[in-house]
């Protein structure tokens, strides 16, 4: 396969975004800045009481993109 190399370029910028992003949040030190806060939010982690079904969702939805997710990188799965 050879790659095209202006998705290598966007994907290499994406991928340093993310970073700058993260490392600013990291750096600050107040709560609800990182992508890892951001997400544990949406999903209900740090969430007393009972799960909302926006919660429930986004945790459905989460771990099967993450199921899909590994195995598409390890053996190059596709649907």
């Amino acid at each position: 396969m050879k790659l095209n190399r202006k998705y290598t370029i966007a994907w290499i910028l994406w991928i340093l975004g993310f970073a700058a992003i993260e490392f600013m949040a990291v750096k600050d030190k107040r709560q609800g800045d990182t992508l890892s806060e951001h997400v544990w939010s949406v999903i209900g982690t740090n969430h007393k009481g009972s799960k909302t079904a926006l919660m429930w969702t986004a945790r459905i939805v989460l771990g099967v993109g993450f199921a899909w997710l590994i195995p598409h990188f390890f053996t190059a799965w596709n649907f």
